[in-house]
């Protein structure tokens, strides 16, 4: 699309966004300042190109609608917008009249047919893309992205921030309940009730696990993702304690694996990135790892730990990515793109189907003592396939402190990969590899601790409080902060202690993230459960030490209990 400017051009903040609706209608919208003046907007219009005969554009007539908007972390501004009928949107351009010689073209959205590839990529949460990430992502899908998803209601903070977002064509997935911001900035809730088809995908909309089975058979498409929508299964620190069960989601995973064994459910409200295991749901409502199940993946990754990590999760994403789908007739290709700045390198998870209708995966499927075998003996490609191989398969295939060593010496993703899937499968294995990881290893030390933390027999361990003890990872001590609220464990915070009680004598730095030092802070001084006897001096040594956000618990606790013993 061009600009054509003046000095006296009315001047948009942000857009135009095109925003698809489900019944094939769209809405242009707008961004302006609030001082604007409303005069000025009431001058803006559509206009199509002129048909043969015509003199010039003409005049198409569109819903229109004007409102101030208040959107997170952003200035008061003035939101305008036209929604076109699907009767109008044959045109291949619009045309948006701003003044007197000052137009903006805006070109009109095909999505593509059931014999052409479907791209389209997911956004939302706490990390917004740039430019730069979205040209990236489109490298990796082989051409221009056909649509961008708007995941959860965090991108109303963020939403023209890109300098893309007037060059890819918007989706929000239907809402539960209608919000007012949404409302104004795409339209109404509810345009997406069948799911999202684009050309040989479908992205069935599940908003209810029960449902899950008759939402997905209404589709004919060859590929299916099923969306989760209500956030079924969730690690991220804020999620209620049942999301935390794999078991809360066996009827979907189940309907899932049933339709010719789906290749992903994803997960739509999530904040903390992972891959799961394939998962079938066994009796009982029981979620086993098995090759041929289906794999949960979470949309959104903000670069933030889980909560902790169960044994079925394959890879727990520790910087925000992006997940993005490519689609054709023969094959469905899953992308995590990391954002900018970040060395790491993408992830990509591919199915063919084949001529029976059979899904089969790129990789995630073979004997696994074979593969660990063909490995030793230098095929690197086998390390490829065991990385991603269900963690039933690579129990018992023999790996010792020798391998563990020549892993670690490999610079390749699989290598690392393949080591953490290891950490969950061998947990005899782990006093080996703490006394050998070293501090290159930090991303292992923390998969090794959040699995710990999700047993919670595992926690009262010598090499668990040893580990928690000197671990310098602000995302790991979040997560115990929480499960010791969640589940009111006495035996963490008093871990926690012994941690701040290094810090404070110097064996170990004192946490710089005022946040964390504050939750740190409240966590125990405030704390009923914990004895102030051995809090006491530490509350005396931080008083002046702590970033003044962290300092109110550790003032109320000696106004409590006194400065010296005698005072209790």
């Amino acid at each position: 699309m061009s600009l054509l400017w003046t000095a006296e051009a009315v001047r948009p903040i942000s857009g135009p966004w095109v925003i698809l609706h489900g019944d094939g209608s769209l809405r242009i919208v707008l961004e302006f300042s609030s001082a604007t003046s409303v005069n000025r907007l009431q001058h803006v219009h559509l206009r199509r190109p002129a048909a043969e005969g015509e003199d010039g554009p003409q005049l198409l007539h569109a819903i229109r609608q004007h409102n101030q908007v208040q959107r997170p972390l952003a200035k008061r501004s003035q939101i305008l917008s036209f929604h076109l009928s699907r009767e109008q949107t044959y045109l291949r351009e619009l045309i948006l009249w701003l003044g007197a010689g000052r137009e903006l073209s805006i070109a009109v959205p095909r999505l593509p047919h059931a014999e052409e590839a479907a791209r389209v990529v997911f956004v939302g949460g706490r990390r917004w893309p740039t430019g730069r990430d979205m040209e990236a992502v489109a490298t990796q899908l082989g051409g221009s992205i056909h649509a961008a998803v708007l995941v959860g209601t965090e991108w109303t903070a963020s939403l023209g921030s890109g300098g893309w977002e007037s060059a890819i064509p918007l989706l929000v997935p239907h809402r539960e309940a209608a919000d007012a911001l949404i409302d104004v900035l795409v339209g109404p809730p509810g345009d997406w009730r069948s799911g999202l088809s684009f050309g040989p995908l479908a992205m069935p909309l599940i908003r209810s696990a029960s449902e899950a089975a008759l939402v997905m058979a209404a589709h004919l498409e060859p590929w299916l993702l099923p969306l989760d929508l209500s956030g079924t299964f969730r690690l991220d620190r804020e999620a209620q304690p049942r999301q935390h069960s794999l078991g809360h989601m066996a009827m979907l995973i189940d309907a899932a694996h049933r339709r010719h064994r789906l290749p992903a459910v994803i997960s739509m409200e999530q904040r903390s990135g992972f891959i799961s295991d394939p998962l079938i749901a066994a009796d009982a409502r029981t979620v086993v790892a098995q090759a041929g199940g289906v794999r949960v993946l979470s949309a959104l990754s903000d670069g933030s730990a889980p909560l902790f990590l169960h044994d079925h999760i394959a890879m727990a994403l520790y910087a925000p990515h992006l997940l993005a789908v490519r689609a054709d007739r023969d094959h469905l290709r899953l992308h995590y793109q990391p954002l900018r700045p970040s060395e790491q390198p993408g992830l990509t998870m591919q199915w063919r189907l084949n001529e029976d209708l059979d899904r089969q995966p790129h990789a995630g499927g073979g004997n696994a003592e074979a593969l660990w075998t063909a490995w030793q003996q230098g095929d690197n490609q086998a390390l490829e396939v065991l990385s991603w191989l269900p963690l039933p398969e690579l129990l018992g295939i023999g790996a010792d402190a020798a391998a563990l060593r020549r892993l670690m010496g490999l610079r390749s993703q699989s290598a690392r990969l393949f080591l953490r899937r290891l950490s969950a499968a061998d947990t005899s294995l782990v006093n080996e590899w703490v006394a050998i990881m070293g501090n290159e290893a930090e991303y292992l030390r923390r998969d090794i601790i959040l699995r710990q933390l999700a047993h919670p027999e595992r926690r009262r361990l010598p090499l668990f409080r040893s580990m928690l003890i000197s671990s310098e990872d602000g995302e790991v001590i979040r997560s115990v902060l929480r499960v010791a609220e969640l589940e009111r464990d006495i035996g963490l915070l008093q871990t926690l202690t012994q941690r701040l009680r290094e810090q404070v004598h110097g064996q170990l730095p004192l946490d710089q993230d005022p946040t964390l030092q504050h939750a740190l802070s409240h966590a125990l001084f405030d704390s009923p459960f914990l004895s102030p006897t051995p809090l006491r001096p530490l509350a005396r040594a931080l008083e002046q030490r702590l970033h003044p956000l962290a300092r109110p618990p550790v003032d109320r606790f000696l106004a409590r209990h006194g400065r010296e013993r005698g005072l209790d």
